[in-house]
């Protein structure tokens, strides 16, 4: 059992994580207005893609994608065969352990993987990238 820092020992119904986790995809889904943001949220991901020892060719960028409400990394130029557009090592990735290993919700994300069956793997990612972008 891991240390809480709730009022009870009773833990949080399974539905809360649910709940949490259509609001995140709610979200996720809701184009920003006029579907653009400013340039420098780009720039900055990019920065820190690179602080990690990411690879992103210049001609990649990031914009609005014509097949829905999203973004996506686009090539703005011709590539050739082999050229590498982008690298992202695993120290930049969030990865199912990070989920799994989360001090707050780690444990309640095994065991909704658990009951979830096919698709768990997901849930609980959206779940802990959902209480990441909350918290």
């Amino acid at each position: 059992d891991r240390p809480t820092d709730r009022p009870t020992d009773r833990p949080p119904d399974p539905m809360t994580y649910l709940r949490l986790f259509a609001h995140a995809a709610l979200l996720a889904l809701t184009p920003a207005p006029n579907d653009t943001l400013p340039p420098s949220l780009y720039a900055s991901l990019i920065d820190w893609l690179r602080s990690q020892d990411a690879v992103v060719n210049p001609k990649v960028a990031i914009r609005p994608s014509p097949r829905g409400g999203g973004y996506g990394a686009f090539v703005t130029d011709d590539a050739v065969e082999g050229e590498v557009l982008f690298t992202v090592p695993r120290i930049a990735c969030v990865t199912l352990a990070d989920a799994i290993d989360d001090g707050d919700c780690g444990t309640k994300f095994g065991e909704l993987m658990e009951k979830a069956g096919p698709g768990g793997n997901t849930v609980a990612m959206a779940g802990y990238v959902a209480k990441e972008y909350l918290t």
